[in-house]
C-alpha cells in the first residue's frame, strides 16, 4: 500500500492539533513510521502473535491485581490460575503461530511459575494526563506502589526501545505530583520475572523530553511530505507481521 498523502494532509488539517499523544505512540513511529501511518492514518490495525501473547500476560497479571490481590491465595495456587489463563490466552490466539512458539510459550509459563505477588499495590493501569511543551499526553501505568516506583511487564527489557517511553511515564508523575519518582521497574515475564530497576536520572529525563517533541516534529514533517520510512530490521515484520498491506510481511498478499 502507498502511502496516500492526500489522507495525510487531511489528518494533519483535521486531527494532528487534536492528537492525544502516549508514549506507545510515539514509540511505534520509531520502531517503524510505515507502522505508524497504517495504523494511525489509515486506521489499519495490525496485531502480531507476540502483541497478542504478551498483551494476554498483561490481562492476566491486570486480573489477579484487581481481583485476586485482595483474597488470601497460596502462591502455588495463583500460578496454577495464572497458567491455567494463559492456556486459554493460547488457545484462542487468531494469530498463525511461528515455528518456534512452543520455545517461546513455555519461557512465558515458566516466568509465571516463578510469579511472586507484590505487596502494597496502589494502582493498576492508571491514567496519568499530562503535557510535553504544550502538546497533550497520557500514559497508563500498569502497575503502581505508591508514588516512588511503577511497574511494567515486559517478556525482555530492552533499553534502546523502551527507555524513553518509560520515562515519559516517570515525567507523568512528577507532572501530577510536582516532584521525581525514585524510577521504575520491569518484571521480564520471559525471563523468570526477572526485576529490572531502572532510577531515575535527570541526563536521561531531558533526552526523554527532546526524543518526545523531536519524535512529534519528526511525525509531522512525515504527514506534510507523506514519506514514513519502512524499517523492517526494527519490528517484527519479516516473522510475524500478517499486514498484508506491507511487502515485508511474510503474510503479505502477493507472497501467498
Amino acid at each position: 500500500m502507498k502511502v496516500d498523502i492526500n489522507k495525510c494532509h487531511k489528518y494533519l488539517e483535521e486531527k494532528f492539533d487534536e492528537v492525544v499523544w502516549s508514549p506507545s505512540r510515539l514509540g511505534s513511529y520509531n520502531t517503524c513510521p510505515y507502522q505508524f501511518y497504517l495504523q494511525y492514518v489509515e486506521k489499519i490495525t495490525t496485531k502480531n502473535y507476540l502483541a497478542y501473547t504478551g498483551g494476554g500476560v498483561h490481562d492476566i497479571f491486570e486480573d489477579y491485581y484487581n481481583v485476586g490481590y485482595t483474597i488470601d491465595l497460596e502462591t502455588s495456587v495463583i500460578r496454577q490460575t495464572l497458567d491455567k489463563k494463559f492456556d486459554k490466552v493460547s488457545e484462542e490466539c487468531p494469530h498463525r503461530k511461528p515455528r518456534w512458539w512452543e520455545s517461546y510459550e513455555g519461557k512465558i509459563r515458566h516466568g509465571l511459575q516463578c510469579f511472586t505477588p507484590l505487596k502494597g499495590v496502589t494502582d493498576v493501569e492508571r491514567t496519568i494526563h499530562f503535557e510535553v511543551e504544550g502538546y497533550l499526553m497520557k500514559g497508563i501505568l500498569d502497575l503502581e506502589r505508591g508514588f516512588n516506583w511503577h511497574y511494567d511487564y515486559k517478556s525482555t527489557w530492552d533499553v534502546d526501545k523502551y527507555t524513553n517511553q518509560q520515562y515519559l511515564y516517570m515525567f507523568a508523575k512528577e507532572w501530577e505530583e510536582g516532584k521525581a519518582p525514585k524510577g521504575f521497574k520491569i518484571l521480564e515475564y520471559k525471563n523468570q520475572m526477572d526485576e529490572v530497576t531502572i532510577p531515575y536520572r535527570k541526563t536521561q529525563m531531558k533526552k526523554t523530553l527532546k526524543w518526545t517533541v523531536d519524535t512529534i516534529e519528526a511525525v509531522k514533517k512525515s504527514l506534510e511530505s507523506g514519506v514514513f520510512e519502512k524499517t523492517p530490521e526494527n519490528f517484527f515484520c519479516t516473522a510475524l507481521c500478517k499486514q498484508q498491506n506491507c511487502e515485508f510481511s511474510q503474510y503479505a498478499a502477493h507472497k501467498k
